[in-house]
């Protein structure tokens, strides 16, 4: 089973429709058609319930659809692992702010502060 045609699976899956996941894939109906029937046939088991217009998942394809969204996310989480492994980082600074009830008294203490402080030098 190759990655591209869960990814395939699942964009006809989303829309019901063989044709809109094609172009959301760029790529021929007939196409898209032949590699999600030959991934049925490598599962064993009808994914996608075809009428002349109309496409509903199976109980297998239901089943199937939540196995290969989490597939998907894994690999994609495993390719952004890797990128950071080898891009450099930014670097990053956190700055933490405690609101002080003395806020607005501050700014008035602190000349008081500087006047005090030099007496005691």
């Amino acid at each position: 089973m190759e990655l591209r045609h869960v990814r395939y699976f699942v964009a006809v899956a989303d829309s019901l429709s063989f044709t809109k996941a094609a172009d959301k894939l760029r790529i021929a109906q007939p196409s898209l058609t032949r590699q999600v029937k030959g991934l049925e046939e490598e599962l064993g088991a009808q994914l996608l319930d075809r009428s002349n217009k109309q496409v509903r998942l199976t109980k297998e394809g239901d089943h199937f659809l939540a196995g290969a969204r989490r597939l998907l996310s894994y690999s994609a989480d495993i390719v952004s692992s890797l990128h950071a492994l080898t891009e450099p980082q930014p670097a990053a600074i956190n700055i933490g702010y405690v609101p002080n009830p003395f806020q607005r008294a501050s700014p008035q203490a602190l000349p008081c502060t500087r006047k005090n402080f030099q007496r005691f030098r």
